[in-house]
């Protein structure tokens, strides 16, 4: 801004510094010379955000569902609390609330967190082996997987008399 008001143009000033207008206007709009705080870059969250909007009455009634009926989907208890409570439900809040109270049949999903990435099935080393016989024990074959590089190796022993 000290070069704009030495030449006063603004189109010399953008050439100088090799920047658009755009971005001149945008800066000489922000620049304040006794606070140099305006040049730090603002905030890019959102202002206003919006709340969950189900209801504690919602919830409490998709929980008590979810344990009477724990294998059934989010789209099978939509349809079952509009059958029951004569009210329509997004098939969303029901999918918020089972993750929330984590409300899995197996027992496994519910204690690891879908965020934490060292529970993940490509942090842990596996193997698989599949060994394949005939009857006669004429060929045998191998395979092992290993996690999280996926190396596939095979090998395969023709086994003939």
């Amino acid at each position: 801004m000290d070069y704009y008001r030495k030449t006063g143009n603004v189109s010399q000033t953008c050439r100088h510094f090799d920047i658009p207008r755009k971005t001149f206007y945008y800066w000489k709009k922000r620049y304040d010379p006794s606070n140099l705080y305006t040049l730090e870059e603002l905030s890019r969250a959102p202002k206003n955000t919006r709340e969950k909007e189900i209801t504690s009455q919602e919830e409490s009634r998709i929980v008590y569902l979810r344990k009477k009926y724990l294998a059934w989907g989010r789209l099978k208890l939509q349809r079952l609390y509009q059958n029951i409570y004569q009210e329509k439900i997004s098939s969303w809040k029901i999918q918020y609330t089972i993750q929330k109270y984590k409300l899995y049949p197996n027992p496994v999903k519910a204690e690891i967190p879908s965020d934490n990435k060292e529970n993940s099935i490509f942090s842990k080393k596996s193997e698989f082996v599949s060994k394949t016989t005939s009857a006669r024990n004429k060929r045998v074959q191998t395979f092992s997987i290993i996690l999280p590089n996926l190396i596939h190796k095979s090998r395969k022993k023709n086994l003939t008399r």
